[in-house]
């Protein structure tokens, strides 16, 4: 088998005209040089150089030769940077996390992965299930971490069910109900509700479980503005759906009221597209995950 080194030494040559050149670009001894055309003549069968007095002369089938390798060369190296270039940005994934983030702390495993795997950079992306779905599809998102209702359509996609997640009543400290240590869905549905994105799929199980109870909820709102939500929820009477986010628990302002009879699982998992393999990057980011 030809050694690559020595179709470089060999283009070196010719483009230089001097074996000692050509050792001074590579940094090894002239006779490495000339071992390895010589070598690379007894692998091709034919002669590549003539000597016309201390000149180095191509013969008509080095020529040939050349005219084949140089280029196949010059497409080797440029495929081989774009080889490097593309495992250079495998080590920078990009993320889907849930809108507010914090289902099971994740924020707190990503920086403790961070801390222990340094090389490896993350672009985070907040994103309600839906949009995570359609972004993974096209290639978007490497992986996407995500709420979503147990039932969720993720189809040709590997995904794991890392946790159940418990929705709550999303109230301000005025609301009627804010007291309350539980809150039944008929208690809800007689106050004003302002959905998340009323066509997402949280959103529809939410509607689909009040229509399963034959309760009429009073939706007066829906937004895809998590800011809005907090605003509206501050009037007093208005209240809306949301998991213990970290952002909201630090809030002091609202309460998460836990919901005695919901009727829907939602869950916490991880998926991406079924036909991607895995680089080494992401293999470890979920095994740190599920650890």
């Amino acid at each position: 088998m030809i050694k690559l080194i020595y179709v470089r030494y060999f283009v070196s040559t010719v483009e230089t005209g001097s074996l000692t050149e050509t050792a001074r670009i590579f940094d090894v001894s002239q006779p490495a040089i000339s071992y390895a055309i010589k070598e690379l003549e007894k692998a091709v069968g034919l002669p590549l150089f003539t000597k016309v007095g201390k000149k180095l002369v191509l013969t008509p089938d080095g020529k040939k030769i050349y005219a084949i390798l140089s280029p196949t060369l010059e497409k080797w190296d440029s495929s081989m940077n774009r080889v490097v270039n593309y495992c250079k940005s495998k080590t920078t994934l990009t993320i889907a996390v849930p809108m507010g983030t914090n289902p099971t702390t994740l924020m707190s495993t990503l920086s403790d992965f961070s801390s222990k795997y340094p090389e490896i950079k993350f672009n985070l992306k907040e994103m309600v299930c839906v949009e995570a779905r359609e972004q993974v599809q096209n290639e978007d998102i490497d992986i996407a971490f995500s709420v979503y209702p147990e039932g969720f359509d993720l189809p040709n996609m590997v995904h794991e069910e890392m946790k159940e997640i418990e929705m709550r009543y999303l109230v301000g400290l005025n609301h009627p109900l804010a007291n309350k240590e539980e809150v039944t869905m008929e208690e809800i549905a007689q106050g004003p509700i302002v959905l998340f994105a009323e066509s997402s799929p949280i959103s529809e199980a939410i509607k689909d479980s009040f229509k399963k109870m034959g309760i009429n909820p009073n939706i007066v709102m829906s937004t895809t503005q998590m800011k809005t939500i907090m605003e509206v929820i501050n009037y007093g009477s208005v209240g809306s759906f949301a998991w213990p986010s970290k952002v909201l628990l630090d809030n002091k302002d609202v309460k998460l009221i836990p919901i005695k009879d919901l009727g829907i699982r939602f869950l916490y998992g991880y998926f991406y597209l079924e036909k991607k393999e895995l680089n080494q990057s992401e293999k470890t980011l979920l095994d740190f995950v599920k650890a």
